[in-house]
């Protein structure tokens, strides 16, 4: 059964994926939101809810990578991406943005991810099933 969780703006600058369901070891699943509003990427940060070792996240518009590699290792850990693509973090309105979480062999993964953004308008929340 694919993890599921939301994905929605949240107060107006960033964009958070809240994971309900973890990902299952071994696996990647990628969640996405059409984005209603232009802005640029300036930073991604993951919060680890279970210990899943060698689990990363990787942030892409469509399928240029933005960031990658971001840990998401320990329960309660706080993780930044070390570099943000410019080529690629700037979002018009009708971009997809996906955040692909890629679980360690043997363990879990199940974590808050925010994109932080530089916003130009305001967009509505999406509830989102990863496929």
């Amino acid at each position: 059964m694919p993890a599921t969780g939301t994905i929605g703006y949240q107060n107006a600058t960033d964009i958070v994926l809240d994971m309900a369901s973890t990902v299952a070891a071994g696996a990647t699943e990628t969640f996405s939101i059409v984005v209603t509003r232009a802005f640029r990427v300036v930073g991604v940060t993951c919060i680890a809810e279970a210990t899943a070792a060698a689990s990363t996240v990787e942030v892409r518009k469509g399928a240029s990578v933005i960031s990658t590699g971001i840990a998401m290792v320990t329960a309660n850990a706080v993780t930044n991406a070390t570099s943000i693509d410019n080529a690629f973090s700037t979002f018009a309105a009708g971009n997809t943005l996906n955040i692909a979480v890629t679980s360690g062999a043997g363990v879990n993964a199940q974590g808050l991810i925010i994109v932080r953004t530089e916003p130009l308008a305001l967009g509505d929340a999406t509830t989102v099933t990863a496929v």
